[in-house]
């Protein structure tokens, strides 16, 4: 193995929106087992890793655009989880002292994915620095260990996601489309507690699914739009219940121009797909005034961007 010579990997990840959510049983090893047309959006975290010969200790360091109150900077965040993962499989990681650096543009607890798209930036750069160590497939498995939605933000692009939304089938598709995120800056949505909550309202033993996302994957394949008849998100009935603003927002946005609004994951990010930048730009405007006639301030307490979809994955950019 040849290792690399540079101290510097620096890397980019997108946030990921899950367009479809259907939950469709519970597996033998107690996790739900979904089905999710997801997308890789332009919304990114960037990582930089510096690399120096020593005992193998981490250290992190974070700048956020929205709130980094809660980012742990200790052992229990998905970056260090990913470098003893690779460490593992790869001896020379553990001689190495690492530092991360870590601009946070993707809100943490969104529904967004935003951990896991860090610690598959962490894979890749890792696996960048010590020569490509590791197939895809190999870091496939290994990201598959570190949380259900770090495999598909490694990956990136447009997948269907199945299992616990670890298994992934690539959508090729040339639907252009952009997608307004609106998210409370102080709420977060246990995943835990939704799933819990979707199993204690479900009064017949089935979520009446009717394969939404494979009506989805049809609609990019032929450019259709994704409207209120294929967005879905199995989720949404606990959250909203509970969290009876966020329910109001969604209903708020859907009243400004037609446009479906829909649950990211458990959220609690809501997310509008538009046919074009300038759609979803005028319809930004429209939400922040909406928030301040209800909400009776400047919107502030929001995060609110207007991305586009992305056909890659973590990757190093410098």
């Amino acid at each position: 193995m040849t290792l690399r010579t540079d101290s510097l990997v620096k890397t980019a990840c997108p946030a990921k929106v899950n367009l479809t959510f259907e939950i469709l049983d519970t597996m033998p090893d107690g996790y739900h087992e979904v089905r999710s047309l997801m997308q890789s959006l332009s919304l990114e975290d960037e990582i930089t890793f510096s690399f120096s010969k020593g005992s193998g200790s981490i250290s992190h360091s974070v700048s956020s655009t929205t709130n980094n109150d809660s980012y742990p900077l200790d052992a229990s965040n998905l970056i260090s989880k990913a470098v003893l993962k690779y460490g593992q499989a790869v001896a020379a990681c553990r001689e190495f002292d690492i530092h991360v650096s870590v601009e946070k543009k993707i809100p943490i607890g969104a529904g967004l994915a935003g951990g896991s798209a860090d610690a598959a930036a962490t894979l890749v750069a890792l696996n960048h620095f010590f020569d490509r160590r590791l197939t895809e497939i190999e870091l496939l498995r290994m990201a598959s260990t570190l949380g259900a939605d770090v495999p598909f933000c490694l990956k990136g692009g447009t997948c269907i996601g199945t299992g616990r939304g670890d298994i992934l089938q690539p959508i090729e598709h040339d639907s252009k489309f952009a997608v307004l995120l609106v998210k409370p800056k102080t709420l977060m949505v246990s995943t835990p507690w939704a799933y819990a909550e979707f199993d204690r309202l479900k009064s017949d033993g089935s979520t009446g699914t009717a394969n939404v996302t494979i009506k989805a994957q049809d609609h990019l394949e032929k450019g259709l739009p994704l409207d209120s008849t294929i967005l879905r998100n199995d989720l949404e009935a606990p959250v909203f219940q509970k969290h009876t603003s966020l329910a109001r927002l969604r209903a708020g946005i859907e009243s400004l121009g037609g446009w479906t609004a829909r649950l990211t994951g458990s959220g609690p990010t809501l997310f509008a797909v538009t046919k074009t930048r300038q759609e979803a730009l005028a319809l930004e405007l429209a939400t922040r005034d909406h928030i301040r006639r209800m909400q009776e301030d400047d919107a502030t307490d929001f995060d609110i961007f207007v991305v586009e979809p992305v056909n890659y994955g973590a990757r190093v950019v410098e």
